[in-house]
C-alpha cells in the first residue's frame, strides 16, 4: 500500500507540474505528461499492483486524448512517437494483466460452485 501511495503522489506531482507548464504551452504540457507515464511505467512497470495498472490506465487515456489534440512537426513526433508507442503496449499489457485476473477469478468461482453442487448431491 505504501507504494502504491508513492506512486500515486508522483502521478499528482507530474499533474501539477504539467498544468503548471500547461499555463504557458497546452501542447508542451502533453508531451511532459506522456513523457513521466512513458518514465514512470518504464521504471517501475514490472511491481505494479491491479490499481497502479488501473490507475496506468486512466492516465494513458488521458493523455492520448490529450495528444490528439495536436499537431505535432516531424521533430516532434520523432520524440514523442517511441514513447507513446511503449506506453501503448503498456497499456495492452494493464489490460492483459487485469483481464487474466478477472479470468482467474471466475475460474476460481466457478471450482467453488461445482464443488458446492458435486457436495449437495451426496
Amino acid at each position: 500500500m505504501k507504494l502504491f501511495s508513492k506512486y500515486l503522489k508522483a502521478v499528482i506531482l507530474c499533474s501539477v507540474v504539467g498544468f503548471c507548464a500547461s499555463c504557458t504551452n497546452p501542447k508542451q504540457e502533453a508531451v511532459n505528461r506522456l513523457r513521466a507515464l512513458f518514465e514512470d511505467a518504464k521504471a517501475n512497470s514490472k511491481t505494479y499492483t491491479d490499481e497502479q495498472w488501473m490507475i496506468y490506465l486512466v492516465e494513458y487515456q488521458q493523455v492520448d486524448s490529450l495528444l490528439s489534440e495536436f499537431v505535432f512537426s516531424d521533430n516532434e513526433l520523432a520524440e514523442i512517437s517511441p514513447m507513446k508507442g511503449r506506453c501503448s503496449a503498456y497499456a495492452l499489457k494493464a489490460k492483459a494483466v487485469r483481464d487474466s485476473h478477472q479470468i482467474d477469478n471466475a475460474l476460481h468461482d466457478s471450482r467453488g460452485v461445482f464443488k458446492g453442487f458435486e457436495s449437495g448431491l451426496k
